[in-house]
């Protein structure tokens, strides 16, 4: 009898403090929300700004001109984008959040969640490189060309576990430098990679190049975080023809011809400052 009694109070109590916590997200202004979120990447070295927030659904922010920027300008930059929280597994104690953007013509979908450790998933297709800032502001390069994949990753840190792998087409790629060593001018068919992650290290398992005259593949080991050292080895195998039209580039790279129509270059520095040895 007693249990009777006592069980819808403690319902009645659980079921006050949820919908509290839910009142109090609801009426969270979604400007506090964004500096929420801009205070931790800021204490990464990177800033959030956006040229309009609102809130969006029941526990959802949604913002225009959404940009990620570093210390070397933009990096990235989302025409739209929302970001929702799940109700029901708020309600147990896990942290879902629903992203979604858009990039021109191509969409960002993903899930971040969170109880003990953060998980990742996100699907992106039809991404216009272009319209992508880091390639030009972090590599100095010029990137045409359409971009899909999708991302894998559960834990933070030195327990991050996961694959990324992406695919492009019709990549105009110039001006790309590692330093002051220039990589040749070209046009691919199709740029492929393969990212594997294992207790936070990076695997590139296979990321190659396939364009007119010219084959470039690039593997090693990253670290993941914007300080740590590259290890990685570019290998271009540019036909004789390709090797006339771009001599001068060449001549430069001579040092790094081990065999005919193979180079190896070194690649070292950091991610956001690769450079050749």
């Amino acid at each position: 009898m007693r249990l009777r009694i006592v069980l819808p109070k403690i319902a009645a109590i659980l079921a006050g403090i949820i919908l509290f916590i839910l009142l109090t997200i609801i009426f969270i202004p979604s400007s506090a929300i964004f500096d929420a979120a801009s205070g931790a990447l800021a204490n990464k070295g990177y800033t959030l700004t956006a040229s309009n927030v609102r809130k969006a659904y029941l526990l959802g922010i949604k913002g225009s001109g959404v940009t990620l920027s570093s210390e070397h300008g933009e990096l990235l930059k989302f025409d739209k984008c929302v970001i929702n929280m799940e109700l029901l597994p708020l309600i147990i104690g896990r942290v879902n959040l629903d992203i979604k953007g858009a990039i021109g013509e191509g969409e960002i979908n993903g899930t971040v969640s969170y109880r003990k450790s953060p998980a990742y998933e996100f699907y992106f297709k039809n991404i216009p490189l272009e319209m992508v800032p880091f390639f030009k502001n972090v590599m100095g390069a010029s990137v045409k060309g359409v971009l899909k994949g999708k991302a894998d990753i559960k834990g933070a840190g030195e327990k991050s576990n996961g694959v990324i792998r992406i695919e492009a087409q019709n990549v105009d790629l110039k001006g790309l430098k590692f330093g002051v060593m220039p990589i040749p001018d070209a046009f691919y068919q199709t740029v492929q990679g393969s990212l594997k992650i294992q207790n936070g290290s990076a695997n590139l398992e296979s990321f190659s190049f396939q364009g007119d005259g010219i084959y470039i593949r690039i593997k090693g080991n990253i670290l993941l975080s914007s300080n740590a050292p590259l290890n990685l080895t570019m290998e271009l195998m540019p036909k004789p023809e390709f090797i006339q039209k771009q001599n001068l580039i060449f001549l430069l790279m001579s040092k790094y011809n081990d065999t005919p129509g193979h180079y190896s270059l070194p690649i070292r520095g950091t991610l956001t400052n690769p450079s050749i040895q």
